[in-house]
């Protein structure tokens, strides 16, 4: 296994019982002691390097021969096996003796080295040294320097039996991002030559020259990094941005979020961040030193924790130093630490907009969903909602709060108001614009306010809203709308209740700030749609309930069905407009007949007012 940028392995498990359900694979050589005998071809690495070392290619022999100790060749008289738990494929003839190196994953706890012959073994030992992260070329390992390789003995269960075991114990010795060589020395009164060594001075060591202590086997255990620089390991995120050529400070009232992402040699997503703390130093008010970990831990991508509300701040006029470590948590403390450097920035009295005297669009991103966003009118499918948003590029300008400001018209009356937006983030927000009734007019606004309360304002938009739904209902069912128009002024009237029902079903809702209603789904997301069939619908306004009937059928399409009240006087010349009464002939001639039945009592009772005002007059 080869490369520095994989992801981690799970933590293998530490078997204590030699060769307890381990892959096992003999290592062996035919040929001399230096044991290069043919066997699998890579390329050697080197430690950090994250690609192939020397240019040549290497034999990485994996001997398979029986032991017969007759010889000086040590891989003649001894048979090798290594057991890597939990990692078969780094087992037995994976396992490559030198000049190729062997990765082991960053939590591998432990891997067996077993020795077996046919003669008794008095003694048997590794000789063991090598160096550590960051500068796996220079920095000696604790306790197996390589000025002074460390020999130990290794295990036997019998005296004098013909095995014997050594248990690399890599979680309490050899730290991720150590490089470790070893070589075997085996002895016995049984046999000749007396002792055998694995070692080989064909072969480059970390040794000073003339140590005769080569090594036989090397393995690298991968650090989390693929670098030893923070910044080629992490990227630093901030929002707003405080870092890189154009930064941008937060204002008085917004804090900060801080997030970090491994990255690999190519910049993508690399290894999961173990553990990584924040550590910032504040001046002014809210002066001191303070430490907020990063989650969730184990993941290329983290953030500042909840429980500081995923943002620092604001502290008003203050300044904010910071660093991040991140790092190993390894036997109760952490390793291969690397801190980032140093970043600052101030709380900002600025953060509103940048040219309030320009227009909204000037100072930030307008998009609509479907575009209406034109100088002239657009016209859409009926019942098209539209998403209006508005997007502050600048990080540090806060968006207090924005509406739509409207004027509806159609058949039935006008009206005018304003629609809440809702935001996303400091600097987003969106509104969404209903579907209109056929035949329907809308002209449109967007008025915001900065963080200080400053208003800027959109030119105006208008689109239409006519013809069939941009989406067909589901078979034999359709919707309607609802509105309710005053004679008195002419404006449609918002916020009022009405309620459906057919002979089984029956739901209410309320005429919206547009000026008409539509039966929402039950999730309330959405139109409602009704089958076809007869319903009854009813309306109170000013304190007054009127009622009518429709039909839903396959030629109707969404239905509009006008009521008309009056909330006060209402001029002689006055009419109703024939356009809105027209609206429900379309359900036919009974809807119409008792669509018109309020509008004969309407004219009726005005009938009755002007002939008591004419016989005062002439008293």
């Amino acid at each position: 296994m080869t490369g520095r940028g994989r992801a981690f392995l799970a933590l293998a498990i530490v078997v204590v019982l030699l060769g307890a359900g381990f892959v096992t694979v003999e290592l062996r050589s035919s040929g001399s002691g230096s044991g290069t005998s043919s066997g699998a071809t890579v390329a050697a690495t080197s430690p950090l390097a994250g690609s192939s070392g020397p240019a040549a290619v290497a034999s990485c022999p994996t001997p398979t021969s029986s032991p017969d100790w007759n010889s000086e060749n040590f891989f003649s008289d001894v048979l090798v096996q290594v057991q890597v738990p939990g990692n078969p494929s780094e087992s037995g003839a994976n396992f490559y003796t030198v000049p190729c190196e062997n990765d082991l994953p960053t939590y591998l706890q432990a891997f067996w080295l077993n020795i077996s012959t046919n003669v008794p073994i008095s003694e048997a030992y590794v000789t063991i040294w090598g160096t550590s992260y960051p500068n796996a070329a220079s920095d000696a390992l604790a306790d197996f320097d390589p000025s002074a390789p460390r020999l130990l003995p290794m295990y036997q269960a019998v005296p004098d039996s013909s095995t014997a075991s050594f248990y690399f114990n890599l979680y309490r010795f050899f730290y991720p991002g150590s490089m470790v060589y070893f070589n075997v020395t085996v002895e016995s009164q049984f046999a000749v030559p007396s002792t055998v060594a694995s070692t080989s001075s064909s072969y480059d060591t970390e040794l000073p020259t003339g140590s005769g202590d080569n090594a036989t086997w090397q393995f690298y255990v991968e650090p989390p990094w693929w670098s030893t620089t923070f910044t080629s390991d992490i990227s630093v995120f901030t929002n707003p941005s405080v870092l890189g050529s154009y930064p941008y400070e937060p204002n008085p009232t917004q804090g900060i979020s801080i997030g970090i992402e491994s990255i690999g040699p190519t910049g993508a997503p690399s290894t999961p961040i173990p553990e990584a703390l924040l550590e910032f130093t504040l001046t002014g008010q809210f002066a001191g030193h303070y430490s907020v970990p990063f989650g969730p831990l184990n993941s290329t991508w983290e953030n500042i924790t909840p429980s500081v509300g995923s943002v620092i701040g604001p502290y008003d006029g203050a300044t904010m130093t910071f660093n991040i470590t991140i790092g190993l948590p390894w036997e109760g403390s952490e390793i291969d630490e690397l801190t980032s450097p140093n970043y600052a920035f101030s709380w900002s009295s600025k953060g509103g907009w940048w040219a309030p005297s320009q227009g909204l669009s000037a100072n930030a991103n307008l998009s609509s969903s479907p575009w209406v966003l034109n100088t002239t009118s657009t016209s859409l499918a009926t019942g098209t909602p539209v998403n209006v948003t508005v997007h502050v590029p600048i990080p540090n300008v806060t968006l207090a709060s924005s509406i739509v400001r409207f004027s509806f018209a159609d058949a039935a009356g006008t009206l005018e108001g304003n629609l809440p937006m809702t935001a996303l983030s400091d600097n987003t927000t969106f509104g969404v614009i209903p579907g209109l009734p056929s035949d329907a007019i809308l002209t449109f606004s967007i008025l915001a306010k900065d963080e200080f309360g400053v208003p800027v304002a959109s030119g105006n938009y208008t689109y239409t809203e006519s013809g069939p739904p941009a989406t067909a209902a589901a078979a034999d069912t359709s919707w309607i709308y609802v509105e309710a128009a005053d004679v008195s002024s002419g404006h449609l009237i918002p916020d009022i209740p009405f309620t459906i029902a057919n002979a089984t079903w029956s739901g209410s809702g309320e005429i919206g700030p547009l000026g008409f209603g539509i039966p929402l789904a039950a999730s309330g997301a959405g139109v409602r749609l009704l089958d076809y069939g007869n319903y009854s619908i009813s309306v109170t306004a000013y304190g007054h309930t009127e009622s009518t009937a429709v039909v839903l059928n396959a030629s109707s399409g969404p239905v509009q069905v006008p009521f008309w009240f009056a909330s006060g006087p209402v001029r002689a010349t006055a009419t109703v407009p024939v356009t809105a009464v027209l609206v429900a002939l379309v359900a036919g001639p009974l809807v119409a007949t008792l669509a018109l039945y309020p509008l004969f009592l309407w004219y009726r009772e005005r009938q009755r007012k002007a002939a008591e005002e004419q016989r005062r007059i002439t008293l």
